[in-house]
């Protein structure tokens, strides 16, 4: 049976308020041999306080995640057709049900990705860290952030089967996509649209596009697709 694990936003002190989530900073390596156990949950509430949850009539419980401080979203096309903005929600408010705005920036159909900005960005939102271009070899072990059977802000851990770098797939009404994608086998079949892939130490490695019908495992766009889509004109 598949474990499912909610992500739950750090605790913050009483006397603080805050309307979106904390930086979070890693820590180093202490004497007493505890660091690295801090490091390791650091990371882990770093990469969950850069998921955000999208909202639109297309999809009403997708995901994406944050690019930067000034409120950039990465997230699929399939999510934001045929609207020009979306609600989006943090994860790091604890208990809190406000969403925020978010205007369509630009978009490649093609490679089913899009980019939103959020129309009036909350102080203090936490973007996640785009590291290395370096994918994975088939059978290394990964782990999927995002939205899944109902839960919110959920992850799996999961192993790459493979690497396609002209890989073809269809969203609805048959629109054609392709591109660079890493194929990920979860336990079962999921729906993490708009997921983050990510190492075991939680290295950006993709953004999960969309399910297979049959297999249930899913297909991630590569960081170097969204580096090279977010950075194109």
């Amino acid at each position: 049976k598949e474990a499912v694990v909610v992500l739950q936003a750090p605790q913050r002190p009483a006397s603080r308020t805050f309307t979106a989530p904390a930086p979070v900073r890693t820590r180093p390596a202490t004497a007493e041999g505890t660091g690295s156990n801090l490091v390791s949950r650091d990371l882990y509430a770093e990469v969950a306080s850069a998921i955000v949850s999208i909202s639109t009539p297309n999809e009403p419980n997708a995901s994406g995640f944050i690019l930067d401080d000034k409120g950039h979203i990465v997230t699929a096309w399939h999510v934001i057709n045929g609207v020009t903005e979306a609600d989006v929600s943090f994860m790091g408010i604890s208990g809190s049900t406000r969403s925020y705005k978010a205007r369509v920036i630009k978009y490649n159909k093609f490679h089913d990705l899009a980019l939103l900005q959020l129309i009036n960005p909350p102080e203090g939102i936490q973007p996640i860290s785009v590291g290395s271009d370096t994918l994975p070899d088939a059978g290394a072990k990964v782990r999927v952030f995002g939205q899944k059977n109902g839960e919110i802000w959920a992850t799996d851990d999961a192993v790459v089967t493979r690497i396609s770098p002209h890989f073809t797939w269809f969203s609805k009404n048959n629109v054609i996509h392709r591109g660079e994608v890493l194929q990920v086998d979860l336990p079962q079949e999921g729906r993490e649209v708009g997921s983050l892939v990510t190492s075991m130490d939680y290295q950006m490695l993709g953004m999960k596009s969309f399910t297979g019908s049959q297999t249930g495992r899913t297909y991630a766009v590569t960081v170097r697709m969204i580096k090279d889509f977010v950075t194109s004109n």
